[in-house]
């Protein structure tokens, strides 16, 4: 069985396409627009909750475009930065590992 990649083309992104921030609310958590607006666009509800970010989580912020290589930012704990990235990115980048290592098992000697 043979699994299909689809390409897509990422954007590039920084701080500033950050502009949807989690809040706390009740037991869980809602999400802001860049004018502090409630987030009630389902579709947009369904990506930000499929993300999965960490509870556990201070200062969340989220790309505002689906197609962003970053999806989201946040502080752990001890006040470090985290950042999910988008899926596409990460399966370029593990591919990308994966033809590093045939190129040095290649490279090594014959016993």
């Amino acid at each position: 069985m043979s699994v299909k990649h689809i390409n897509i083309q990422l954007k590039h992104v920084d701080d500033s396409s950050m502009n949807i921030h989690r809040k706390r609310y009740g037991n869980g958590y809602q999400y802001y627009n860049q004018d502090d607006h409630l987030i009630i666009d389902k579709p947009l509800l369904k990506r930000l909750r499929s993300l999965i970010i960490p509870p556990m989580w201070s200062d969340v912020q989220v790309c505002r475009w689906d197609d962003g290589h970053i999806q989201a930012i946040g502080r752990y704990l001890k006040g470090r930065k985290q950042y999910i990235y988008h899926s596409e990115r990460e399966r370029i980048r593990q591919e990308e590992k994966f033809a590093k290592m045939i190129d040095f098992g290649n490279a090594l000697p014959d016993s």
